[in-house]
């Protein structure tokens, strides 16, 4: 990815994720209480989303 796609999809991100999930973010923004930790290892060939 080239800086100007970057940039393209930082502004992308703000108005479109941010916007929509705002009070999420000002939620995770004062601190985060997860109820559960999970810590794994996998290299690069894995699918995060698959884990």
């Amino acid at each position: 990815m080239n800086k100007d796609q970057l940039f393209k999809r930082t502004i992308a991100f703000k108005k479109e994720d941010f916007e929509a999930h705002r009070e999420l973010f000002k939620e995770i923004g004062r601190g985060q209480k997860p109820h559960t930790l999970f810590i794994g290892c996998s290299d690069s060939r894995v699918v995060p989303n698959l884990i």
